[in-house]
């Protein structure tokens, strides 16, 4: 059976919307040959493309839950002859043009059970010049029977001629009365699923990777250094020093967690913990560009750049700093 027992069953209660789009597109036939997910990381897109994937394939006719007994769901996504999912290899930051050229001739054969061919990549941004190009054939030809799931978390870091080719359905960060109750049952202590929704800014998966990963402890010391030094009392490069151990993309995911809250906040969509009140008077016109500006680094980084590591986190934090009215 697949090597994750929860594809098969109902998709997360709080991307209802999404999947009801597109069962009515599956059920009036209009279903597209190329769909983006986009949206923040961790609120489990990777995982609906996954269990619509299944379900599109299982030998049942309806669409919804896939039934976990045909012989299509008896396969994983590393065996299942019409599913081919792409990802960087292990150790690697980027999709690479030899990951992706044999989609082509993937989707080009009939498939097996007689339905769809489907070819899921996530993340899309992560895909090198070569590769975007290469996945663009796909896009230009469609074959019949066969469905991209693009997985993007940065959706304009990608080429605009995929983008315009893909039907986008957008999944937001969810509210915390719609994940909650499933992050409580998770960890077993309703305090500490609030304190990791709150960390990962309600982002739920990315809730219960800190938790698998210890990661919460870490990030709680980082906002406290990073506060201390919005409130002048360390220096930004002090700051940058201490955090020289910490991962580049760490810090960048980081940054990019607390300014989208921020920026949350500030249109009265989310609360905020009292400790950064005092930037909600932050033009958000400021916290936009900041937020880019983080976002278009750590998509360098995706894509095999390698700066000055030192350097990179001390112009960031002394940009967070002037944004912020802290320097």
């Amino acid at each position: 059976m697949s090597d994750d027992p929860q594809l098969l069953q109902p998709h997360f209660n709080w991307h209802d919307t999404q999947w009801q789009h597109l069962a009515d597109l599956h059920q009036k036939r209009r279903l597209p040959h190329a769909v983006l997910f986009a949206g923040p990381e961790g609120v489990g897109k990777l995982r609906f493309a996954k269990a619509l994937a299944y379900s599109l394939l299982c030998q049942q006719a309806t669409f919804g839950t896939a039934c976990g007994a045909c012989k299509s769901c008896h396969l994983n996504e590393s065996s299942h002859p019409d599913l081919k999912l792409i990802v960087p290899e292990d150790g690697a930051r980027q999709i690479k043009v030899d990951q992706v050229r044999g989609v082509v001739d993937f989707i080009s054969h009939t498939s097996h059970a007689g339905g769809y061919k489907i070819t899921i990549i996530a993340p899309a941004e992560a895909m090198n010049i070569n590769a975007a190009n290469a996945i663009l054939k796909n896009l230009e030809e469609p074959t019949d029977n066969s469905l991209l799931i693009l997985v993007s978390d940065a959706p304009g870091t990608l080429m605009p001629t995929i983008r315009s080719r893909c039907q986008q359905v957008y999944f937001p960060v969810p509210q915390p009365e719609q994940v909650l109750p499933w992050l409580t049952s998770a960890t077993a202590n309703q305090e500490l699923a609030q304190q990791l929704l709150a960390e990962a800014g309600g982002k739920p998966i990315m809730a219960l990777e800190y938790l698998n990963s210890g990661a919460l402890q870490k990030f709680q010391e980082m906002e406290r250094q990073f506060l201390e030094t919005l409130n002048q009392r360390m220096q930004p490069l002090t700051l940058a020093d201490k955090w020289k151990d910490h991962e580049l993309m760490d810090i960048l995911h980081w940054l990019q967690q607390k300014l989208a809250q921020l920026i949350r906040a500030e249109q009265a969509q989310a609360a905020l913990a009292e400790s950064w009140q005092p930037w909600l008077a932050t033009p958000a016109v400021s916290l936009f560009a900041l937020l880019d500006e983080v976002q278009l680094l750590a998509a360098k980084v995706q894509r095999g750049a390698n700066p000055n590591r030192q350097l990179v986190v001390e112009d960031l934090l002394l940009s967070c700093c002037a944004t912020l009215k802290c320097a």
